[in-house]
């Protein structure tokens, strides 16, 4: 028998029941499907918008966003345990179900369904998967990464003689001469912290030397990204 899910406890374990549950839910001849799905997000070079993302999976599987969010990261769970050196590769899924069985996290009449599910699951992580992941480690290892970028816009007034406070304000009548168009945007990384957003404004001219920056950035790591190593 595995050993991998013997310490599931039902009273403390409450998200990982949860995500498995929702996982169960989808039909098993749609799962294969689904895995392809996760799949291809995590392999598409565009790092499709996970917000996006979650929302297609929920309404092609009728889940809500958080259940679509809860499949998704349980998938990826499983994908971890099966991938080449993850802790259940050579573990039988049949083996796997009763251990979950044992644990009382699931019913043993869905036990046909997890065998097929994890067997299904495990047909997913291939060397494709992996060199993804791998990518993926390499990516994001040191420094935090950038994982989502949202902005506003707006005109901000130009007052002439604004109001200080050692004015009357009963004699205060502001005097606009024109508006200037600024955006505000936060960054959010991928460190967990209380300071992972960071927020800042920028105008349309400061903007366009910021852009110019990254499309340098984007030719040099292009540039990079097919240099071939000196054999």
């Amino acid at each position: 028998m595995s050993t991998i899910f013997a310490r599931i406890d039902i009273d403390k374990d409450k998200d990982f029941l949860k995500d498995l549950d929702i996982f169960s839910r989808i039909d098993i001849k749609s799962l294969n499907e689904f895995c392809s799905n996760i799949k291809e997000w995590l392999l598409d070079e565009t790092e499709q918008d996970k917000e996006k993302f979650v929302e297609i999976i929920s309404l092609k599987y009728d889940f809500t966003y958080n259940e679509a969010e809860s499949a998704i990261s349980f998938t990826r769970f499983l994908f971890r345990l099966f991938k080449p050196g993850g802790k259940a590769h050579e573990s039988e899924s049949a083996a796997l179900v009763k251990d979950l069985i044992k644990a009382e996290a699931i019913d043993e009449k869905r036990q046909n369904y997890f065998v097929k599910a994890f067997d299904i699951v495990k047909n997913c992580v291939d060397e494709d998967y992996l060199n993804a992941v791998e990518k993926e480690i390499y990516r994001t290892q040191g420094l935090p990464s950038l994982t989502d970028i949202h902005a506003t816009v707006n005109l901000r007034g130009i007052i002439r003689n604004s109001y200080k406070t050692k004015d009357k304000i009963e004699s205060y009548l502001p005097d606009i001469t024109g508006t200037i168009p600024m955006a505000t945007i936060e960054l959010t990384f991928s460190d967990d912290t209380p300071h992972n957003h960071v927020f800042f404004q920028i105008d349309p001219k400061s903007l366009k030397k910021l852009i110019n920056h990254f499309i340098a950035i984007e030719k040099d790591l292009d540039a990079i990204s097919k240099l071939k190593l000196r054999e």
